[in-house]
């Protein structure tokens, strides 16, 4: 990967997990490869763009796929073959009641999958919206509500999930769940294991995605998912409007991460 001929990441950000907060070489790490993923998606996007301009969704969203959501899978990939494997499989669904940040682009690509006005989800989706409007990520995890895309225990939308999706990689399915029903009763977050390295690298790419964004001159900011496709869903012409470089989406700070250490940080 060539090195960043752009911006520093410093602009962006990374939020990191607590534990790892004082890891001065993992933090550059991280850095360092998100400005060389950055910095080698914008060439490559410049270049395909310029090629054909009217195809510019098309690169952006492949590029994302191939190269953003694909180091995320080959990382998660090497974990699954290592002495403790990642335990997240099918119908392990504890992670999907809360709230979700992602990128534009993120949240496009999977409302494209929900263009059909037939789409019972699009409807589930606005519902979402509506109930979850102006919630903090703890309450939203309270109300027991999965996220809308989550059919039949399945996440119907997997092979297009967010980063923050991908980065949620456990080692320990049994205490995801017991975390989960601990927070539905009231009570507190339980610790659990977690692959915060891998978390962390994947957040990283994810701070890389919004700076090929910013760097193409488009919004770049990250924002509620499911509040992003009801909006997409309501209006699709937000996405040509986004591709000419308007502002589509109010500014919402993203949560910030918990204070104290807290081994379960959401994503």
């Amino acid at each position: 990967m060539q090195e960043s001929q752009g911006h520093s990441i410093e602009e962006i950000g990374i939020r990191v997990p607590p534990p790892l907060a004082g890891n001065r070489a993992l933090r550059d790490l991280v850095h360092r490869l998100a400005e060389g993923l950055r910095a080698e998606a914008v060439a490559l996007a410049r270049r395909e763009i310029a090629r054909a301009p009217e195809a510019k969704l098309e690169t952006l969203l492949a590029l994302m796929k191939v190269l953003v959501f694909g180091r995320a899978d080959a990382l998660a990939e090497e974990l699954a073959d290592g002495d403790t494997p990642v335990a997240c499989g099918p119908g392990c669904t504890a992670c999907c009641y809360q709230t979700v940040q992602a990128t534009i682009p993120e949240a496009i690509l999977i409302a494209l999958r929900l263009g059909d006005p037939a789409d019972p989800r699009r409807e589930r989706v606005l519902d979402a919206a509506e109930a979850f409007q102006g919630m903090s990520p703890r309450e939203r995890r309270r109300t027991g509500k999965p996220c809308p895309l989550l059919v039949d225990q399945r996440c119907s939308v997997h092979d297009d999930r967010p980063l923050a999706c991908r980065a949620v990689l456990s080692a320990n399915a049994e205490g995801c769940r017991a975390s989960l029903l601990s927070v539905l009763a009231g009570r507190d977050e339980l610790p659990n294991d977690y692959f915060l390295a891998a978390q962390y690298l994947i957040r990283g790419d994810g701070a890389a995605l919004q700076g090929i964004c910013r760097d193409l001159g488009l919004q770049h900011e990250a924002f509620d998912l499911v509040q992003m496709l009801a909006a997409l869903i309501r209006d699709p012409g937000i996405i040509e409007r986004w591709l000419a470089g308007e502002r589509v989406f109010a500014t919402v700070p993203s949560p910030k991460p918990p204070t104290k250490r807290n081994d379960h940080e959401q994503p």
